[in-house]
């Protein structure tokens, strides 16, 4: 099976929980962080969700599995530890419509949750389309301890400069050139070690540069060789 990757806006979207277990309580967590609007659908609850249901962050639905809630929902994940209820989750999900993760079972999920290297609002998502979490787990780690800390701080400040940017260069080639070298350049390095300040004017010196000679500047090509 083929995956198609992307990344979902859950913002207040319901999403629907079956199950409620660690495991459970696990995939609640990850989805109060994307933003959803949570119903929990288990015979009884963990204390983590307990609480999560007293304070009104989570919906609950005690007792077997309801498969009208589906219907209602965007997205469901069956994490029951009960193969045939989880089963019986993933098919009500597809005779709706929905799509149905169906926690260590590739076979009946129709979509997967990838290992996730977190620096918001940057997210590498990695996968191997179910066939080995280890190895998604490793590549994962190696990938994490390649990435700046900061590197969410980046993208913010990326995101506050970002108008500024398009007004000053109008014209989308001499924009990402631009771009590539402020992410990649001294700006990005002070921001990157926390200074704000000193990253803010290396942007204004460096969009004091005409527009116009940022787009059609000539290359230059050597050629070294005696033939």
């Amino acid at each position: 099976m083929d995956y198609f990757p992307l990344f979902a806006d859950l913002t207040d979207r319901p999403c629907l929980v079956v199950g409620g277990g660690r495991v459970a309580g696990r995939k609640v967590r990850q989805l109060l962080r994307a933003g959803a609007k949570i119903t929990v659908n288990a015979r009884s609850l963990n204390p983590d969700l307990l609480e999560l249901t007293k304070t009104g962050k989570i919906t609950s639905a005690v007792g077997a599995f309801i498969p009208e809630l589906v219907n209602d929902h965007l997205l469901v994940i069956a994490a029951t530890s009960d193969a045939a209820v989880n089963q019986a989750v993933a098919k009500t999900a597809e005779e709706n419509f929905r799509f149905c993760n169906v926690v260590d079972d590739r076979k009946h999920s129709s979509f997967i949750v990838p290992g996730i290297i977190d620096r918001d609002p940057m997210i590498v998502a990695i996968s191997s389309g179910g066939r080995s979490p280890t190895l998604t787990t490793l590549i994962r780690q190696k990938i994490e301890g390649l990435l700046p800390a900061r590197l969410g701080a980046l993208a913010h400040w990326a995101g506050v400069w970002r108008d500024t940017v398009r007004a000053r260069l109008p014209l989308p080639r001499a924009r990402r050139r631009f771009w590539q070298t402020a992410l990649d350049g001294t700006a990005s390095d002070y921001l990157l070690a926390g200074r704000t300040v000193d990253a803010d004017r290396a942007m204004v010196h460096a969009l004091a540069v005409d527009p116009s000679r940022a787009e059609s500047r000539p290359g230059i090509a050597y050629l070294v060789g005696a033939g």
